[in-house]
């Protein structure tokens, strides 16, 4: 029969620790909800274990996952192949990556981070119990907005502003699917799910630590189902989406945040009434590492970008935003393009994987995934119960379509956040796809 386990490690920083997510420095000087890492260890009756993680943080890193991995593989019989680490991107978590001057990593914080996610693998590991596996899958349309928008002048520009005349519409829809698995223990008792939605966590707007609306969704499952209750959330297919509704200013108002959660959490429970069982109770999980090509800065715009960053006052003391001063935006994007360009190597290695757990499949994407890019995965897989997973396993930064390389769409703009060629997409998400079809032919077979 198949076995299941949940745990929660807490990851919250210290005050005053760096919040990554902007382009300024931004200390943390409260706690509105504490950070949490939170695992699910699935075990197949077919002897194959997985571990997935949720880690409430803007970014994770290689060298995070690394740590993580080789302290799992160290106490416990978890391949750590079999481990996947993904980043909730949040805007209030701990100083876990670099960013341009101001934003700063703390190379503590990373490895007690990355320790206590290992933890949270190893203590579920030690109490997998029997479980069933129920699936469900809701829809929130209204909390969720395509953030690049077609201008009047023929452009595309990534969040061009409330009530800005210009816009003629979106750019593309959103993804509204809010998908579960919950695991019951062999009394019926519900023991964590896996929720996956996608929409930037970006919601919270104070210097207090949080994690966004998931924090939200877990406080109110946690209420309906007890205390032990872990929901593991995974940001699906969100690099353009957010919750910036550019009509109204509905998402201005106070702890605005906190109304996101409780819808989310209004629909699970909901649908969680009526989920489909999964009869297989077998785990599966298959993974490839992809070259990818890198953009590169041009040798020649070296001297320019340092010129910048010579002339330029970095206002350290105010918010710098995608409508702030030109100049200031343009010595930020300086600092990151020098700091990004002293990596000499033209490619990249980025892993893409899936997983099965019974009949439900979890498509393991890495990097900032468009939309777009999820629909397809939907509407092609052979596998009625699908999870996306994103910004897994290292940082490898926005994935947008191959169109929407210009100066005005922010996700394409090249530095640290954004450096892989316009087709690493189209590649990844095909990987992603063959690995599963590879997968529901072996396990149709069976």
């Amino acid at each position: 029969m198949l076995k299941c386990a949940f745990y929660e490690s807490d990851i919250t920083p210290l005050l005053y620790a760096n919040m990554p997510g902007y382009f300024n420095e931004r200390p943390g000087k409260d706690v509105k909800d504490k950070i949490y890492a939170k695992a699910i260890v699935a075990q197949g009756s077919n002897g194959v274990k997985v571990a997935m993680v949720s880690v409430e943080a803007n970014f994770i890193t290689e060298e995070f996952c690394s740590i993580a991995r080789k302290r799992i593989a160290k106490f416990s019989d978890i391949d750590p192949k079999h481990v996947t680490l993904s980043a909730t991107h949040i805007h209030n978590g701990g100083p876990m990556v670099d960013w341009g001057k101001l934003v700063k990593s703390d190379a503590q914080y990373v490895r007690f981070a990355a320790q206590k996610a290992a933890d949270a693998v190893l203590i579920a590991n030690q109490h997998l119990q029997e479980c069933r596996v129920g699936y469900a899958n809701g829809c929130v349309d209204d909390i969720s907005f395509h953030r690049i928008y077609e201008m009047r002048d023929g452009t595309y520009q990534t969040n061009p502003g409330k009530y800005n005349p210009d816009i003629v519409k979106p750019y593309a829809g959103i993804d509204p699917d809010v998908t579960v698995m919950r695991a019951d223990d062999k009394d019926g008792n519900p023991i964590g799910a896996v929720v996956n939605f996608a929409c930037h966590q970006d919601c919270v707007g104070e210097l207090a630590f949080s994690g966004d609306y998931s924090s939200q969704l877990s406080k109110r499952l946690k209420e309906a189902y007890g205390v032990d209750f872990v929901t593991v959330f995974f940001v699906g297919t969100c690099g353009n989406i957010n919750h910036f509704d550019v009509h109204t200013d509905k998402d201005t108002v106070p702890e605005y945040y906190r109304i996101m959660g409780n819808k989310l959490a209004d629909e699970v429970l909901r649908v969680s009434e009526n989920l489909e069982y999964s009869e297989d109770d077998t785990v599966a999980f298959a993974s490839k590492t992809l070259s990818i090509k890198k953009r590169m800065v041009p040798k020649e715009e070296i001297p320019e970008l340092k010129k910048i960053t010579r002339t330029v006052t970095l206002r350290e003391d105010e918010e710098i935003g995608s409508q702030s001063d030109p100049d200031q935006l343009k010595c930020v994007f300086a600092y990151d393009l020098l700091n990004y360009a002293k990596d000499p190597a033209k490619t990249k290695s980025v892993p893409v994987a899936f997983c099965r757990i019974g009949d439900n499949a979890f498509y393991l994407l890495p990097g900032e995934v468009f939309v777009q890019f999820g629909q397809k995965i939907k509407t092609t897989t052979p596998f009625k119960h699908r999870f996306i997973l994103t910004n897994s396993n290292g940082l490898f930064g926005y994935l947008p379509l191959r169109n929407l390389f210009m100066p005005t769409v922010y996700e394409s703009k090249l530095g640290c956040t954004s450096y892989l060629e316009p087709e690493a997409g189209y590649k990844i998400t095909d990987a992603a796809i063959a690995l599963a079809d590879k997968e529901a032919e072996l396990w149709q077979k069976k």
